[in-house]
């Protein structure tokens, strides 16, 4: 079936490219022949070569067309660190890598809990939590998506940065410990378009809730990240020294 829109076109596209249909170092074919391909017209052709360009995937040569770029290695991180390490962590991996990169809050505030956020977090249904949605770049391209849950009565005051220091500032490395897990899957929903994924490429999907002493859970991760861009540290197991993860 010809494929209709301009989106779906740069979908697969992107995934031909990163899967090495299309080598490194080769042109794409020609836009009149992947308009032939696809049975869409030069805008939605035209459409895709952009994007494609903004993520670094293709450039253009003179008298030769759109050429392919190698994929860009991806960064290697690991999801159990001590609390409060998260952004130093995301930022020292993409310099490890030769790369610009940070993980940035992008809100933060009150929200009921749904059933997996209460369930995790030892809370009733529907009680509030302080949540924080965070963004993971590497070279200005969206690598992970983070959504950061708190049980709202660990907060004296408004939702900010200064509350999420002050929770993970009670917690010790030495005693507290972590529930960790990681599985991989295919991009869903908006997740796809924020993260540049599709077809066989899919994300890594990650949930970490830390606990302190008493067994209190005060945080919990969910992480999404493109699996092209990202790597997990799997030697990395433990919060710290002698305190394993499970």
């Amino acid at each position: 079936m010809p494929v209709k829109r301009s989106v779906e076109v740069t979908a697969d596209l992107r995934a031909k490219i990163l899967d090495g249909t299309y080598p490194a170092g080769e042109p794409l074919p020609r836009s009149d022949i992947l308009q032939a391909m696809y049975g869409v017209g030069p805008y939605a052709i035209t459409t895709a070569m952009r994007e494609l360009k903004s993520e670094g995937l293709v450039w253009r040569v003179a008298n030769k067309g759109m050429i392919v770029r190698r994929p860009p290695e991806p960064i290697t991180v690991s999801i159990v660190i001590p609390p409060l390490e998260d952004h130093a962590h995301w930022a020292d991996a993409c310099r490890r890598a030769g790369l610009d990169g940070q993980l940035d809050d992008k809100t933060t505030r009150f929200e009921f809990a749904d059933h997996y956020i209460a369930q995790a977090l030892h809370l009733d249904d529907r009680a509030t939590v302080m949540q924080v949605l965070r963004l993971g770049t590497v070279d200005d391209q969206a690598a992970c998506i983070d959504r950061v849950s708190y049980p709202a009565d660990l907060v004296p005051g408004r939702p900010s940065r200064d509350a999420v220091r002050n929770i993970l500032s009670r917690v010790d490395p030495a005693t507290a410990y972590v529930d960790l897990r990681i599985f991989w899957r295919q991009a869903e929903g908006p997740e796809s378009t924020t993260l540049k994924v599709s077809g066989g490429v899919g994300v890594i999907d990650i949930t970490r809730v830390i606990y302190d002493s008493t067994g209190q859970p005060v945080e919990l991760l969910h992480r999404v990240a493109n699996a092209q861009r990202v790597q997990l540290d799997e030697q990395r197991r433990r919060l710290s020294p002698g305190q394993p993860n499970d």
